[in-house]
């Protein structure tokens, strides 16, 4: 265990959409026996409805609480804990999303984007709550996105950043890898290699976007740039405070990764 890590502490992984947290599910569901892992599933709510309807005795066992969900559910676990997110450039992320809905007919959102034939820049001025791409990253890591927040303000900007200084390890996902070993160390995990999941292919870099795009994403995204330019400052802080050579590490957990992807890549053909 990391010496960072209390015995007793709960994790909690809010993982927002489109940040590689299905990456993230993968190597945390290496690290623990599945029975102290509770996993919010796709429809959040009613997972989370079911989550708090536990008896404390029922909640007990559950060390690890992951997915789509805000912060605030520490509230519901048994002891002490501490979170960790990935954020994502916001013009990424929302292109990311947007791509990814369009080509995944069992997302609850594909119907209504198809339906209304909506345009990159009309689903991110859109103010229905089924579309996440408003400031997505601010309101769930201020917790407030069962509040169903008209509006993102300065206020719950300022509470975002007060809950990422105070209760995260924040990684980013332009950092991957740097994220991956800060984890590691924070909370004492052994094996970390893995392979991309649920990446969203063939879609246009924030490069190709028009101006009225770009325009669209700033505007609307506005809080979301802000609390991710504070989290690239507290990325490097917390990066800073645990290793010196973290940059060293990083190149020699790549090599070590890609050295493991071609091997069972390998397997896999020898053995087809």
């Amino acid at each position: 265990m990391s010496d960072l890590q209390r015995p007793d502490e709960n994790v909690i992984f809010l993982h927002i959409p489109k940040t590689a947290g299905s990456t993230i599910n993968f190597i945390i569901e290496k690290q623990y026996p599945p029975e102290t892992i509770f996993t919010v599933e796709k429809d959040t709510l009613s997972t989370l409805d079911t989550f708090e309807a536990l008896t404390k005795a029922q909640r007990t066992p559950y060390r690890v609480f992951k997915g789509h969900t805000e912060f605030g559910v520490h509230k519901m676990l048994i002891g002490p804990s501490h979170y960790f997110t990935f954020l994502r450039d916001p013009f990424e992320r929302v292109i990311s999303d947007y791509y990814f809905i369009l080509r995944t007919p069992h997302n609850p959102h594909y119907q209504l984007m198809v339906d209304k034939k909506m345009t990159l820049k009309q689903t991110v001025e859109s103010t229905d709550p089924l579309i996440m791409m408003r400031n997505t990253q601010t309101i769930l890591v201020a917790g407030l996105w069962r509040a169903n927040v008209a509006e993102c303000t300065p206020e719950i900007l300022a509470l975002a950043q007060d809950n990422l200084r105070r209760y995260f390890t924040v990684g980013l996902t332009e950092k991957f890898d740097h994220s991956l070993l800060m984890l590691q160390k924070r909370f004492g995990w052994g094996d970390i290699t893995y392979r991309k999941l649920n990446v969203t292919r063939n879609r246009p870099k924030k490069s190709a976007l028009s101006p009225e795009e770009m325009q669209a994403i700033q505007r609307t995204n506005q809080y979301d740039i802000e609390l991710y330019q504070f989290a690239q400052e507290l990325f490097r802080e917390q990066a800073n405070e645990m290793s010196r050579f973290l940059s060293v590490q990083v190149k020699l957990f790549q090599l070590f990764n890609w050295a493991n992807n071609f091997y069972f890549s390998q397997k896999a053909r020898w053995q087809a």
